[in-house]
């Protein structure tokens, strides 16, 4: 369960239905607390596509492939341990960025494209 807490009446309703929870199962619980981040906008999302998109155009790749270059190059990737050591790369999803994360996304793919020379459409 996910919780945007505004006020203090918001929070001890939170707090009894962990304590319910407690009792009903029995069993520990795991919460963590981090700030609220405002959830990106859907013009967010579709303007880092179309510009996934339009990189793909550019360079010849489809928009998987696209958007996987542009992670890469924009370093929005998280790294996990396999069970034999390795350390492996995953490509963070654009469906789970903030707002903040979004917008400077955005700015740095436009950087990136002057860079390489690309041109993004609106």
């Amino acid at each position: 369960m996910r919780w945007r807490i505004d006020t203090k009446e918001q929070a001890a309703t939170v707090h009894s239905a962990i304590l319910s929870r407690l009792d009903r199962f029995g069993k520990p619980l795991s919460v963590s607390i981090e700030d609220y981040a405002k959830p990106k906008t859907s013009p967010q999302v579709a303007k880092i596509h179309a510009m996934c998109r339009d990189v793909g155009i550019s360079q010849g790749y489809d928009l998987e492939l696209a958007k996987a270059v542009v992670k890469d190059k924009l370093g929005y990737v998280r790294f996990a341990e396999r069970n034999d050591g390795t350390v492996i790369t995953i490509h963070k999803s654009f469906a789970k960025a903030t707002r903040e994360e979004m917008s400077i996304l955005i700015d740095r793919l436009y950087a990136l494209a002057v860079e390489w020379g690309i041109e993004l459409y609106d």
